[in-house]
């Protein structure tokens, strides 16, 4: 599943922002940032339940916010038609810390 953080994200000045990006179970699926798109990935077959992905973006003057992504992994034989690797963006909160 590929979500384009530009759209939760945006620094004054249109600024370029850098990303880090963790998974809350990492057994489950892994999440990474490129070029300013969340990948979160399953990490075997036959895995099930839900992950937490924090989005952590960094401005040039070092000022940072985060977004959690809830996301629920589903096994091979119950996720989408169309070849996605995870079944839904449950919901979306950004904070600045």
């Amino acid at each position: 599943m590929a979500i384009d953080l530009a759209e939760f994200f945006e620094a004054d000045g249109g600024e370029a922002l850098s990303y880090a990006a963790e998974s809350s179970d990492p057994s489950l699926a892994s999440v990474s940032v490129e070029g300013g798109i969340l990948i979160v990935t399953p990490n075997g077959e036959g895995l099930e339940g839900f992950v937490t992905a924090t989005v952590t973006a960094t401005d040039a003057d070092g000022l940072t916010a985060q977004a959690s992504f809830e996301v629920e992994v589903l096994p091979e034989s119950r996720r989408f038609a169309s070849g996605w690797r995870l079944g839904w963006l449950k919901g979306a909160d950004a904070s600045v810390p």
